[in-house]
This record gives structure tokens, sequence and C-alpha cells, in this order.
């Protein structure tokens, strides 16, 4: 009995298969023609039909596919050579009025094919009608460049026209910051309704982000600035969602900051030597928020700050002593074009301070000088008298020396003791004389009066 079995079950199978194929239609796949590009193509589809049309891009850009048909049901579909779907879209059509769909889609250099098949439930078909229009993206990005691994290098003062498309979502590029300073980055975006752009640093670490809205007739336009130390940083330009393609363009430009501060001085440990009365320009950076600097006062001195801020919004400015005990705390509020300006004179006795510069979110170039009375020129001046016919004193060895007066001045140089004599004219009781001293560090002054 079994094999009866098995061969009745065989001759059943075999049966079922020919009804369902008598009951199910099937798709007949004509050879594939060329579809034009910039051009209107015309066609008709028949029962259960599949018509394929092949082209190819050499170039990246916009591709326009104006879509009509009359069939009870037509559905178009558009897949590269790499198998990603690029359209699936079915037409119903009454077959008295065309329906009409406007497609546009970015699209990468590659074969692409568009199967039009017929979908209908009655068989019910009717013409179609393709007209593409395509447009060269002139894109400058090189491919591939969707990671920190594969990134093109952008080059400093030369746009860069970049192309997010169907099939890739990302661009990234490689700066290389050759020295501490302000790096810039100027994009405009013609990305379908925005696109999310990104610095980072070397360590993937996130500078800053921002989604910028756009379209491709309304640019969207970000111009963003950041302070950077020397190294290798990357920017992203992603699409927000499938279909927010398009074209936008970068242009990178760096200034250095030319500061003069030895690195590193983060720390109270770290801390290199001031020398008085030196110009020092500062960087405080997205990478470096704190500068620290060392100021040694060998005896009871008047200290004198004179600190300018470029840094936009503003700069914390403090006075520490070797006990790490705050003896001054100052926010220095300044723009990159108009500094704020912060002066202050201390009284400190012998020791070891730290004069510390930093800003958690806000970078940029600040500018300084420390003044200290003990580097100045000692000055003592003898009594001068009606009789006299002198001024003299004594002030650093080889000091320059100055005495004015009313509208007169007399100029001499201290000897190798730091003596000086300076001739004048018998003056009358009462009158003023200045006496001023110079050094390499600054000024001394001293006003005496003439005596009976």
């Amino acid at each position: 009995m079994k094999p009866a079995i098995q061969y009745m079950m065989k001759i059943m199978t075999i049966i079922c298969l020919l009804v369902i194929g008598l009951i199910l239609p099937s798709n007949s796949v004509n050879a594939e023609s060329k579809l034009p590009l910039n051009g209107t193509t015309n066609g008709k589809l028949t029962a259960h039909q599949e018509l394929v049309y092949a082209f190819t891009l050499s170039k990246s850009g916009k591709l326009t596919l104006d879509l009509k048909s009359f069939s009870e049901e037509a559905d178009f579909q558009l897949i590269d050579d790499q198998e990603n779907e690029i359209m699936d879209l079915t037409l119903q059509s009454d077959g008295k009025t065309a329906t009409r769909e406007v497609k546009n889609y970015h699209l990468e250099p590659r074969n692409y094919r568009l199967f039009i098949k017929d979908d209908s439930y009655s068989g019910r078909t009717g013409s179609f009608v393709i007209t593409t229009t395509f447009k060269e993206s002139n894109a400058s990005d090189i491919e591939p460049n969707n990671g920190t691994s594969e990134a093109q290098l952008l080059t400093f003062g030369k746009k860069t026209r970049g192309f997010i498309s169907e099939q890739d979502d990302r661009d990234v590029y490689k700066i290389s910051v050759p020295r501490g300073g302000r790096l810039t980055l100027d994009t405009s975006s013609y990305v379908k309704e925005g696109a999310n752009l990104s610095l980072v640093d070397a360590y993937n670490e996130e500078i800053w982000n921002k989604y910028l809205r756009s379209t491709e007739l309304t640019p969207g336009k970000e111009n963003q600035s950041i302070y950077l130390e020397k190294g290798d940083y990357y920017f992203f330009v992603d699409r927000g969602y499938p279909g927010y393609t398009g074209i936008y363009e970068v242009n990178a430009t760096f200034k250095a900051a030319n500061n003069n501060e030895v690195e590193p001085n983060n720390g109270s440990i770290e801390a290199k030597n001031l020398a008085f009365y030196k110009k020092i320009t500062g960087l405080l950076s997205w990478n470096d928020t704190d500068d620290y600097y060392k100021i040694t006062i060998p005896k009871k001195s008047n200290v004198t700050l004179d600190f300018s801020s470029y840094i936009d919004v503003n700069a914390t400015v403090e006075l520490i002593n070797a006990k790490n005990e705050n003896i001054f705390y100052k926010d220095v509020w300044g723009k990159i074009n108009t500094p704020g300006r912060l002066i202050q004179t201390w009284s400190l006795n012998k020791g070891t301070y730290y004069l510390r510069v930093h800003n958690n979110y806000y970078n940029g170039i600040y500018q300084f000088q420390v003044k200290s009375s003990h580097l100045l020129p000692t000055l003592s001046v003898k009594p001068v008298k009606t009789s006299s016919t002198t001024v003299s004193g004594a002030t650093e060895k080889n000091a320059s020396v100055t005495t004015k007066i009313g509208k007169k001045t007399y100029k001499t140089k201290a000897n190798a003791k730091g003596q000086f004599n300076i001739k004048i004219s018998k003056q009358k009781a009462g009158t003023q004389i200045k006496i001023y001293s110079t050094n390499q560090y600054g000024t001394t002054y001293k006003t005496t009066k003439v005596t009976k």
C-alpha cells in the first residue's frame, strides 16, 4: 500500500501546481532598454508585464524623474548596481486621466535600472511617459570619505563643494591645525531639509555640533570659529534622515594666535617663572582652558598687572599665593575686536605667587605684562637751596637722570656708583623740581622744593 499512496500524493502535487500556474498570472520580463538622460520615453504595459530600463551616471548629480501612467496600477522601482533601492513608487489611474509624480534624487555615479511592472488585478493596463532631467553636482569632495580613516584633507582658504546622496549619507574631512590659533568653518548647506555638522578631535571627542536647516533654494548658513591647539581634527557632514540630500559648501580658514606662553602651564606645578615687564600673549583654547604663571618676589614690592582680554565673552584672572589661597579674582569681559582691560596693583611681600588665567567655556587670546617696583631704580635727592647750582643725589648705577624745572629739562647719567650731579641756575624758594631716574624696567621719580 505504501508505494501506491506515495504515487497518489505525487500526482496530487503535480495537479495542484498546474492549477496554481493557471490561476496566478506570471510577469513577463522584457529585455533591457536604454533610458535616455534629459529626454522623454514613451511606453505601454501589457498585463503582468515587467519592463526594464537601464542608464549610467558618469558623475554625481540630481536626477529628476517625471512619471505619468494610465495603468490601473503600475509599480516604478529604481535600483543601483549595488542593489540599493532608490525609489519604489506605485501609480494608480482610472485609465482616462494620467497619474503623475515628479521625484528628485541626488545620486552617485553608478549604473542604474528602472523597473516598470504591471500590478493591476483586472489586467487593465495603459501607456506611460518618463521624462528625465539630470544636473551634475560639480562636487569636489573625493569619495570614499565616510570616516576618519579615509577623511579627505581640507585645505585652508579653498572652498570645497560636497555632495550628500541617496547612497552616501556622510562626508568626513581632516583638518590639520599647524599650531595654536583660530579655526573658522564657513558652511553653506543646500541639502533638502538640513544637515548635521560636527567637529571632533583626534580622540573622537566632540568639540561642537549644529543641525543646519536648509533647502535647495534657501541655503542654511553657519560660520563657526574656535581656538584649538596644534593637531588633527575632523569635520563631519551628515544627512539627518533618508532623503535629506543635496549639495553643501565649506571653507576652512586658520589664523595663528602667535602666543609666546610656554606650555605646559596648566597648574602651579607646571608654571614657568614669569619675567617682569615682558609682554606675554597667551591662548585659552578648547583643548587648554587653564594657564598658570609663576611670579617670584625677592622683597616687598608693588606689583602691577596690565591685562587685556580678546576672549568673547570673558576670561577669569586670579592671583594665588604659595599656599594656594586666593588673593584676587576678577572676570575680564571683552570681544575679539574690542578687548577688555584690567589694571591692578598689589602690595606683595617677598614670596612666590601664581597668576592664573582660565575659562572652561570661552576661548581666545589674552595679553598681559607684570611690573614690579623692586626692579625700578632707587632714587634719593639732596636738598636744593636758593644758593644751589646743582641737583645731586644717588640712584642705580648708569641710570638715566632727568631734571625738570618749569619748562627747562636737564639730563645726565649716573656714574658707576649711582651718583649724579646736574648743573642748574639758582632758583627761588618754593620752586618745584622734578627728578626722574630711568632703567630698562621703568622710571622712578621724586619731587623736591627749593628752600632758603
